[in-house]
């Protein structure tokens, strides 16, 4: 008799299953680098592995100053002390190089994704502990004093270039606007002048008209008709039985 085909899996053990759920994931080491010449922190942290992203986590929550996070990351340099506003002439740091080493080597030591915590001068191998730290101070360099931005004082951004244009762009719709309500205003009272003549004009005639319907010594009907008008009264027609005034009797 053949076997079953629900039978052709070997049955797994539970308990090998729970004892792999219990696996415990490695911690992983970090390392923090001084940089003597500019003051920076940079924290090498696990990147793409299973602790990655406790750790990050952990360092964003906690290794703060102010409220503001210590550790800003860039493509070109990682994860480090450089402000998110500094510049080659107005270099800026999230904190002081001796508290950042401090605050970072104790709690990346309270992670509990963390193995080591080590600190080491940029170039160097040499390995440091917390208690170094303080002697540290003396060998960093000071910063430059803060310059003008000459980017900033030549080189305008995308948004400042843009403005720029709305604004003259807007400057000259107003000078259009302004010249054409003046020829607008020009225009209206030339044509209002005339209109005020002919209205005057016309009540003149009026006034001459009815006053020579009245009879009160006003100008004559036929000086105030049109030549039409009074030619078509001056042409009566002849009533019947009448000759007409220009028949030759003779």
């Amino acid at each position: 008799m053949s076997s079953s085909p629900f039978g052709c899996n070997a049955k797994k053990s539970s308990l090998g299953n729970s004892l792999k759920a219990k696996e415990a994931i490695p911690r992983e080491p970090v390392t923090l680098i001084a940089d003597k010449k500019y003051q920076i922190i940079t924290a090498i942290i696990p990147y793409n592995s299973k602790q990655a992203a406790a750790i990050r986590q952990h360092m964003h929550a906690n290794i703060t100053i102010d409220g503001q996070r210590v550790f800003i990351f860039r493509t070109s340099n990682g994860w480090t002390t450089v402000a998110l506003d500094a510049t080659e002439s107005n270099p800026k740091l999230t904190g002081n190089p001796i508290t950042v080493l401090k605050l970072a080597f104790t709690k990346f030591n309270e992670c509990t994704a963390v193995s080591n915590v080590t600190i080491k001068w940029a170039g160097s191998d040499e390995i440091m502990t917390y208690e170094d730290i303080d002697q540290m101070e003396a060998q960093f360099e000071p910063l430059p004093d803060a310059q003008p931005d000459a980017d900033i004082v030549t080189t305008k951004g995308d948004a400042d270039y843009l403005m720029d244009k709305l604004n003259e762009i807007e400057k000259k719709v107003d000078d259009k606007v302004h010249e054409l309500g003046k020829k607008i205003e020009e225009t209206t009272g030339m044509m209002m002048a005339e209109i005020g003549d002919k209205m005057r004009s016309i009540d003149g005639q009026i006034d001459d008209l009815i006053s020579a319907i009245r009879g009160d010594g006003g100008a004559p009907i036929s000086s105030v008709l049109t030549p039409t008008t009074a030619d078509r009264r001056s042409k009566k027609r002849p009533r019947k039985g009448e000759a007409s005034s220009s028949i030759d009797l003779n």
